[in-house]
């Protein structure tokens, strides 16, 4: 019975192939969050897998194992399985995590890597003020851009404390430094930019 299930199994799109494959799905993330590198892998059928290894490609172009970096613990996470997935996570992605990974694998009967690669690029919060040079009652407009395309959701803060409109009406007292960050995960954070406002101009006297 188990080897018609096997067959069929077989013949079901979307199913294991039963031949050597890894594909990836490049990602992006912003510096500080987490990341998840997806990867599908598969292999011939009456294969054991045996090992799996990520690398990462250094500026020299050598591939390194990334038991071999200099990264803090579960740093780099395994959350694969021994068939099908092979994706990597990413904990509290840095400047220098950006690059091209590799998956490699091995089994009783042989070994595989792609020659393609998983490209993870690395980006960083910047909020702009609009005008950061203000007058009483001018329209300010605070603009956050995240570089990534997925959308997130953005807090404002001015000097530590919230700001729940980014747009307003300049006020003498609104003038200080802003900065923008994630919604739940206030560590990810842009950084600081400057508002100054003047007093309106005194009008001649008549």
């Amino acid at each position: 019975m188990g080897r018609w299930i096997l067959i069929i199994l077989g013949l079901i799109p979307g199913v294991w192939s039963g031949s050597w494959d890894v594909t990836y799905q490049n990602q992006c993330a912003l510096k500080g969050t987490s990341v998840n590198l997806k990867c599908k892998y598969d292999y011939p059928y009456g294969h054991f897998l045996t090992w799996t290894d990520w690398s990462k490609v250094s500026d020299g172009g050598s591939l390194i194992p990334l038991t071999d970096l200099p990264s803090p613990p579960n740093h780099f996470t395994y959350t694969g399985n021994n068939r099908g997935d092979c994706s990597l996570r990413v904990n509290n992605v840095q400047s220098s995590d950006q690059g091209a990974y590799y998956f490699r694998f091995s089994t009783t009967l042989g070994s595989w890597r792609s020659n393609k690669h998983a490209l993870l690029s690395v980006k960083e919060l910047t909020a702009v003020v609009q005008p950061y040079t203000a007058r009483e009652g001018d329209t300010v407009m605070l603009t956050c851009r995240s570089g990534c395309p997925e959308p997130t959701h953005i807090v404002w803060f001015k000097e530590r404390q919230r700001v729940w409109s980014s747009v307003f009406q300049a006020r003498r007292e609104d003038a200080g430094s802003y900065y923008c960050a994630i919604l739940g995960q206030e560590t990810v954070r842009s950084a600081s930019v400057a508002l100054s406002v003047h007093c309106e101009y005194m009008r001649d006297r008549n």
